[in-house]
């Protein structure tokens, strides 16, 4: 949690954390309230760029983080826009809500952020809160991308997860599609797709998957 508010902190961090959503994500969004859905949780809402877009289409947002310094920027965003939403500290691992509470589960720049056992869990929880029929939309770092040598020094925690990038070393665990499936082995998969980001001169690339949880 400390880790994450000092990256918070950082105006770099800050600028990048805050850029706008993809066109990607954007479509997914208006996919979701066009199918009829009314309640959509943002697991790990950093800064709260999709949840204020979420809001502004009309959507009802409910937004956890685990740091303390992004849920106030959260609140602070919504705010500055007229918008309202729920917003609180939490980890993804285990979310407090209740089963089958959300019509939309969206978690951008989250889940690789663990160990493979806790994406797992993570996994499970947003399976757990997603009612039937339910939609989702999850980005992972694929196991492509390059991660720089001259970073700090990268600490292997188990094969293809590693703690790197700054002096806060955060975690990054590097998937590829067969992982993907894998993980929402529990989902219909509607599709995986790689992403190629540029913005501020810095630049991502992220492997994000469409599911919903299967109908009874």
């Amino acid at each position: 949690m400390v880790g994450w508010d000092n990256l918070y902190a950082d105006a770099a961090w800050r600028a990048w954390a805050q850029r706008p959503p993809l066109e990607l994500t954007l479509r997914w969004i208006r996919g979701l309230r066009l199918s009829g859905a009314t309640r959509v949780y943002d697991m790990g809402c950093g800064l709260g760029r999709h949840s204020v877009s979420m809001a502004e289409y009309g959507l009802s947002v409910v937004a956890t983080d685990i740091s303390p310094r992004a849920v106030a920027a959260t609140r602070q965003a919504l705010s500055a826009k007229g918008l309202r939403a729920a917003v609180a500290c939490a980890d993804m691992t285990s979310v407090p809500f209740p089963d089958e509470h959300f019509d939309g589960v969206l978690s951008i720049g989250v889940l690789e952020h663990g160990t493979r056992s806790a994406m797992e869990q993570a996994v499970a929880e947003v399976l757990r809160v997603l009612r039937p029929g339910g939609l989702v939309l999850a980005s992972f770092t694929p196991r492509s991308r390059w991660i720089a040598e001259t970073e700090s020094p990268q600490d292997m925690l188990e094969d293809n997860t590693l703690r790197c990038y700054g002096p806060e070393k955060t975690i990054h665990h590097l998937v590829d599609q067969a992982e993907i499936r894998h993980l929402l082995r529990g989902f219909l998969i509607d599709w995986i797709d790689e992403q190629r980001e540029t913005y501020g001169g810095c630049s991502s690339l992220e492997l994000f998957a469409s599911a919903r949880r299967p109908e009874r």
